[in-house]
C-alpha cells in the first residue's frame, strides 16, 4: 500500500514555500509536458474538488485560461471545440514585459529561403479565456503546460439574461439545440465582466502606446515561482487586487503552483487526505 507522506510536510505532494513570497505559495512537480497520465488524472481530480472548496469557503468562482502558444500545438482540436468553449483573446504579461516586435522584412525573406525561423518568438504571450464547463476544459486542455485558473468573487453584472419563453420554444422546436443558444447567451453576457477592464488598468501600464492596446480585452500576470521572491512588494500586491487565488502550469517551474492571498493550506491538506481515503494516491507516493 502507499506510504504516507512525512509528518513534517502535511501538504504532500504539494510543497509550501518556506521563505516569504508575500502570499501562500504551493508547488507540485510534473515530470514532463504533456503531463503523464497518472499525474494528470490525479491533478484534475484535485482541482475539481479544489474549485468546489474555494467556492464554498472563499466565495469565489474560477475562470479558466489557456496560453496561445499552447493552442498553436493543438490548433485542430482548439478549432473543433471553439463553438463549445467560447474562447476570448487577451494578453498574459510577464512583469514589465513589452509586446514583441513583428518580424522584419529581412527575417521573413530569410525564412522564405528556408533559413531557421521561429515565428513564436514574435508572438505576444497571448491567452484565451475559455468559457465552458470546467470538467470539459480540464479534460481537453489540462496537462499541456499552458492552463491556469484565476479566482474572483462572482459579479451579478455579468449574469446572462433570461431567455423568454425558453421552455415553450424547446417544446415547439425539439429538433433544435437550445443548449448552444444558452451557451452563446452566457458567453456574450460574460463580456460585461468588470475584471476585464480592471485587469488592463492593473497590469497594462507601459503598454498604452502599443498599436494593439485598444484591442486587448484583458491582461493577466504571467508569473513563475521566482517572481514571488524577486518582485517588489508593490508589484506582488497588484496580483491579488483582482484575484484572491490563482494557479498556473509552468514549464519553467517543472510543475504547477498555487498562489493565494487567503489561507488555504488547511483546505489543501484536507482535500489531499480526502482523496487518499477515496483511494486516490498521487503517483509519487511510494507503494510497498
Amino acid at each position: 500500500m502507499p506510504t504516507p507522506p512525512p509528518a513534517q510536510n502535511a501538504c504532500f505532494p504539494f510543497v509550501r514555500a518556506e521563505d516569504n513570497p508575500g502570499c501562500e505559495l504551493f508547488w507540485i512537480g510534473i515530470p514532463a509536458f504533456p503531463a503523464p497520465l497518472a499525474h494528470r488524472t490525479w491533478l484534475i481530480e484535485f482541482f475539481m474538488r479544489f474549485n468546489q472548496a474555494v467556492a464554498g469557503e472563499l466565495k469565489v468562482r474560477g475562470e479558466f485560461f489557456l496560453q496561445f502558444k499552447t493552442v498553436v500545438e493543438i490548433e485542430r482540436r482548439f478549432r473543433r471545440l471553439a463553438s463549445e468553449i467560447a474562447p476570448w483573446p487577451g494578453l498574459s504579461r510577464r512583469p514589465g514585459a513589452k509586446i514583441p516586435n513583428p518580424p522584419t522584412k529581412e527575417q521573413l525573406e530569410a525564412a522564405i529561403r528556408g533559413e531557421p525561423f521561429d515565428i513564436r518568438r514574435h508572438f505576444p504571450d497571448a491567452c484565451f479565456w475559455l468559457r465552458s464547463e470546467h470538467g470539459r476544459l480540464f479534460d481537453e486542455f489540462f496537462g499541456l503546460g499552458g492552463t491556469s485558473m484565476y479566482y474572483l468573487p462572482p459579479d451579478a453584472a455579468a449574469a446572462p439574461p433570461v431567455i423568454p419563453y425558453l421552455d415553450e420554444l424547446k417544446l415547439t422546436f425539439p429538433q433544435l439545440d437550445f443548449n448552444k443558444l444558452t451557451r452563446l447567451t452566457a458567453a456574450t453576457a460574460s463580456l460585461r465582466e468588470p475584471f476585464l477592464a480592471a485587469s488592463k488598468k492593473l497590469f497594462g501600464p507601459g503598454l498604452e502606446d502599443e498599436p494593439s492596446w485598444e484591442g486587448i480585452s484583458f491582461i493577466l500576470p504571467l508569473l513563475e515561482t521566482r517572481d514571488f521572491f524577486t518582485q517588489p512588494a508593490a508589484e506582488k500586491q497588484k496580483w491579488f487586487e483582482l484575484f484572491d487565488v490563482f494557479w498556473r502550469e509552468s514549464r519553467r517551474d517543472l510543475g504547477l503552483y498555487i498562489a493565494s492571498s487567503k489561507p488555504i493550506e488547511a483546505m489543501i491538506v484536507s482535500l489531499v487526505e480526502a482523496m487518499r481515503k477515496d483511494g486516490l494516491f498521487h503517483p509519487t507516493e511510494v507503494k510497498r
